[in-house]
């Protein structure tokens, strides 16, 4: 059975911030608020805590994921910043951004993940995301909450709780989310590319 978490999204309690961090560390699954959507998340090399969400999904193991990071430091770990790459994104995060980056060589094999050569990664503007990454110091490998029978993301915790909570381990109640995912931006190429307009405005 989760656990029903009720974190201030502005101010969160450190003693519940430690719990969802411990939580991430054991291999559970965490529900959370994002500064667009509620997400469904886990620890970057935990491959069964991927899976069950694919699962919970109804996604396969090819369906587009990104990571959330702190910062441009820890996204730099992962990712390949040219210097226009660091300059774009130092402009525009923290906030509803995914930046589609090419992989650190072997940065799937490492993280046991698939063989993708390209990551998804987003630098979150919430207080709650923040503290938990922070607390974490590492990448949580995350998935807008659509259910496969939805178009739009659920938003309402008391919910997402009553469907889940047999399958995930945290859900945390911040009150309602935003139902828009993020705008998703292609850095792979010369030219910066929107390939999907969200909640973040460029």
């Amino acid at each position: 059975m989760a656990e029903l978490l009720e974190i201030n999204q502005y101010n969160p309690q450190p003693r519940l911030i430690k719990k969802v961090v411990e939580s991430l560390s054991k291999g559970g699954i965490i529900v959370f608020p994002t500064d667009s959507c509620y997400a469904i998340g886990c620890r970057m090399n935990d491959k069964d805590a991927i899976d069950k969400i694919l699962r919970i999904r109804n996604e396969t193991e090819e369906h587009f994921f990104s990571i959330l990071v702190e910062d441009l430091s820890m996204a730099s770990e992962y990712a390949k910043l040219s210097n226009r790459d660091f300059k774009f994104i130092k402009k525009h995060a923290p906030g509803p951004f995914t930046f589609i980056l090419p992989s650190l060589k072997d940065l799937y094999k490492k993280h046991k993940l698939s063989k993708r050569k390209t990551i998804g990664v987003r630098i979150p503007d919430r207080n709650l995301v923040q503290a938990i990454l922070k607390a974490f110091g590492e990448p949580i490998v995350t998935f807008s909450l659509v259910f496969p029978e939805d178009e739009f993301p659920k938003n309402d915790p008391l919910e997402i709780y009553d469907k889940l909570n047999r399958q995930v381990d945290i859900v945390i109640d911040s009150g309602f989310c935003d139902i828009e995912g993020t705008t998703v931006i292609d850095m792979l190429n010369d030219e910066i590319d929107i390939v999907r307009y969200g909640i973040g405005t460029i």
